[in-house]
């Protein structure tokens, strides 16, 4: 039957179905519904209904879910600044270095105002305020006399930020001591009481401790009882032993712990032996406190292993590299092996280039060795972790789990990272917001 027309009130027909109309059938329905499906159905010149598709209206869009940013230690931005690499400054990094025999030379005479407060702004971010200091005060680097008053009172500054340092390592490395726990200090402190002439010439703004993967769950229990706090749990107890580089702790007063249990994230940090680089350790002086720090070799291996995992290496850290191979009794040719064991000549070779073109360093082990080396591709992917413009947790975590060794092993550093303990304050796979209290871990509880 077909559907009749609407002509109430002396109107002309019209395509509109009626509703007034009792006598229309059930499946005849008017345009004018309520109801959102009915609307959909239109009549044609011959009376019949057919269905006509509803237009496709886009969605409006999803608003960003709120991403919850890291915690920001107090004073601190989440993460430092990117060095960018300052010409005046690389001679300055070579100066006094024995190996830096196509150093560049310093300026012929004092800077403008403009290029000099560059330059004191980048020498104190890269922790070179002292060593600026001491070289405008012997005058290897020309400057004015209020120039020269700047440098100094920067180079207080930095050397004052270094005592208290150096204060808070000795009563930290003393205190883990005595809990049974064996550290090694790394860069920093180490660098500058064994490396330099002048400690004021390496300057550092953090404590670098190693540890074994064995006592970095208890090393974190020490450090929370002296009231630091951790930075970001671990997804479930022992992950930090098991798979990870470590942790970060943080006093009250804006002293800053990292403790590693592995040299770096991912695949170069796996390969690397913990038990060998304590084994080969060597006492110093610091703080008031027997310190230990790693052996010649070593050390210079971690010199050259530091500047690769930064997109553009720090000028100190390529200091470090010059002053580690001025050591008398470092064997080059060993550090090359053990680079070799560890899966670090890649790493190796990416910063001896960078030495090479900005330092000017030289060596007649090195260069050959840097000449003939080629690395893999899967060299080049695991230095890519830490090197391209876009690395992000996620590359360093898929760079771990292909470096695991067994299929039990990636497993649980898989399930650790997705389903994370409820008191760890990750969210892994498990819906819900994150729970305030679970951004730091009071006392360091792993």
């Amino acid at each position: 039957m077909p559907a009749r027309l609407c002509t109430q009130g002396g109107r002309a027909p019209t395509p509109r179905l009626c509703t007034r109309y009792r006598a229309l059938p059930a499946r005849s329905v008017c345009s004018a519904s309520p109801n959102p499906r009915r609307r959909n159905l239109r009549i044609d010149a011959g009376g019949s209904l057919h269905a006509v598709p509803p237009p496709r209206t886009p969605a409006p869009p999803r608003p960003p879910r709120p991403r919850l940013a890291p915690p920001r230690l107090p004073g601190r931005t989440p993460y430092p600044p990117r060095v960018v690499p300052e010409p005046l400054l690389d001679p300055l990094a070579a100066h006094g270095v024995t190996s830096a025999v196509h150093a560049g030379r310093p300026p012929g005479a004092p800077l403008d105002e403009a290029d000099w407060a560059r330059v004191v702004r980048k020498a104190a971010r890269d922790r070179s305020s002292g060593l600026l200091a001491g070289a405008v005060a012997a005058g290897w680097y020309p400057a004015t006399g209020g120039q020269a008053a700047e440098a100094a009172a920067a180079g207080a500054h930095a050397a004052a930020i270094v005592d208290v340092l150096e204060s808070a390592l000795g009563a930290v490395v003393e205190e883990l001591d005595d809990r049974g726990v064996r550290t090694l200090v790394l860069k920093g402190a180490a660098h500058a009481r064994i490396l330099e002439d002048d400690r004021r010439n390496r300057g550092f703004g953090d404590l670098d401790l190693f540890v074994h993967p064995d006592d970095v769950d208890r090393a974190g229990q020490v450090l929370g009882q002296l009231g630091a706090t951790r930075s970001y749990r671990q997804p479930r107890p022992g992950f930090d032993r098991r798979f990870w580089k470590g942790g970060v702790y943080e006093f009250d007063g804006g002293i800053v712990v990292d403790l590693h249990c592995r040299l770096a994230v991912g695949a170069l940090g796996l390969g690397v032996d913990p038990a060998a680089l304590i084994a080969s350790s060597r006492p110093f002086r610091c703080g008031g406190a027997d310190c230990r720090a790693l052996g010649s070799d070593e050390m210079l291996l971690h010199a050259l292993l530091v500047p690769a995992l930064a997109v553009i290496p720090a000028t100190h850290s390529l200091r470090d590299v010059g002053l580690a191979l001025d050591q008398p009794d470092v064997d080059v040719a060993r550090a090359l092996a053990l680079a070799q064991r560890w899966g670090l000549s890649v790493a190796v070779a990416r910063t001896w280039r960078d030495a090479q073109e900005r330092l000017g360093l030289a060596h007649d082990v090195l260069d050959p060795w840097a000449r003939s080396f080629r690395a893999t591709r899967r060299e080049r992917s695991r230095l890519s972790v830490h090197t391209a413009e876009d690395h992000t947790h996620a590359r360093a975590v898929l760079s771990t789990l292909a470096a695991l060794p067994g299929v039990r092993d990636r497993a649980a550093f898989a399930s650790a990272l997705l389903l994370p303990d409820a008191s760890s304050g990750r969210r892994g796979l498990r819906r819900g917001p994150l729970r305030r209290r679970g951004h730091t871990s009071p006392g360091g509880t792993p």
